[in-house]
């Protein structure tokens, strides 16, 4: 089970033996959240050099003046950019095919000059206009035609977005909504009736991409993009404690905020926001060192703190004894000198007891009677 720890202090052995004490006694397995991410799509940059390979081969066809091959060329590229909204590029790639088009519909007959104009509206849509090149002709003018649209994106609170390459401010922000294990955001922006494309990110990575059709008025469309991992450091980050933020979630285990609540002091409720991890506690140190409080939480209801069991007293650490004078500055004995007299004492009593003994003494040599003879030893 995951555990977040929310003390301003890292948890200590005796800590982390008390906690694992009170899950063992409940068959349980606990460990810290782990950094998780929802799956990123990947993106090929090639596909891009594809699509413009392609509208290459579209201009040279209206050039050569064959209707046929700009519309092969134009809808390949099309059709590679709607497989892949992803592409950073993806807005502009496609303004380009509708300006092919809208310049096909103007040079190459049969000529169709309200084709031309709708073209280059939704050009316009995707990337905001650009000046017309050689051979291209723009539309009357940069309103005409152009249909203001508001449309309100439903999007998971935490994720950022882009449409058409440009990052949604989350000034225009308008409300947000928490549901039991999630929360979205509720954004509304204007913009040009005609196609778009949409990606979300997580991270900074895309997880969701799409292109969105969009007709005059207002309109209300619901993101169904990946939220974050259950269980994981982000999921559990929406987990506060006395109106802040749980700090263990914020990083490594044992990480703080600010606002966390001091040592040994009484911990209050926890408020587990929009948290999805379906079976949770949350961890804070008891008010005896060595002791912990527990939590259980499933989702984001949270039951209150309970104290744990205490860590035996031969696994705590014991505090230091206090130095006398440590705090005044006044001289003493180091504990190096201490430690050299004792060392060279025992080496001077050593040394007293060898040579007491006779050892380094040469052997004595005598005359000793037996019967036989003499002997000399």
């Amino acid at each position: 089970m995951t555990f977040v720890w929310i003390s301003p202090e890292p948890p200590g052995a005796a800590e982390l033996r008390a906690l694992s004490s009170w899950a063992r006694t409940r068959g349980l397995a606990v460990a810290p959240p782990a950094e998780r991410h929802p799956a990123a799509i990947a993106v090929d940059l090639a596909k891009a050099d594809s699509i413009e390979d392609l509208l290459d081969r579209a201009r040279d066809a209206i050039a050569a003046r064959d209707g046929e091959g700009v519309e092969r060329a134009t809808a390949a590229a099309e059709a590679l950019l709607r497989a892949h909204p992803e592409l950073p590029q993806s807005a502009w790639l496609m303004a380009e095919v509708e300006r092919a088009r809208a310049t096909r519909w103007r040079r190459v007959p049969p000529e169709d000059i309200e084709a031309s104009e709708r073209a280059w509206l939704r050009a316009e849509a995707l990337d905001g206009g650009r000046v017309a090149g050689i051979g291209e002709v723009a539309a009357a003018g940069p309103s005409a035609g152009a249909v203001p649209v508001t449309v309100s994106l439903s999007l998971p609170g935490d994720d950022a977005a882009r449409l058409d390459g440009r990052p949604i401010e989350r000034a225009l922000q308008a409300t947000a909504e928490t549901r039991r294990g999630t929360t979205r955001s509720f954004v509304s922006v204007v913009t040009i009736a005609g196609p778009h494309v949409l990606v979300v990110t997580a991270d900074g990575a895309p997880v969701w991409a799409g292109w969105l059709e969009l007709a005059a008025g207002s309109s209300s469309i619901v993101i169904d993009a990946p939220t974050i991992v259950p269980c994981s450091l982000a999921d559990l980050g929406h987990a506060t404690v006395g109106g802040g933020v749980a700090g263990g979630v914020a990083g490594t285990i044992g990480s703080v905020g600010a606002i966390a609540p001091a040592a040994g002091t009484a911990v209050p409720s926890v408020n587990a926001g929009a948290v999805a991890c379906p079976s949770w506690l949350a961890v804070a140190a008891g008010k005896e060192p060595g002791t912990v409080r527990v939590a259980q939480c499933e989702a984001d209801v949270c039951g209150p703190f309970a104290d744990g069991p205490v860590a035996p007293a031969w696994t705590r650490v014991p505090p230091a004894p206090a130095v006398e004078g440590a705090k005044t500055g006044a001289h003493r004995w180091p504990a190096w000198a201490s430690w050299a007299l004792a060392g060279a004492g025992v080496a001077l009593a050593a040394g007293v007891v060898v040579v007491a003994s006779g050892a380094l003494l040469p052997a004595p040599t005598g005359t000793r009677f037996v019967t036989g003879g003499l002997k000399s030893q």
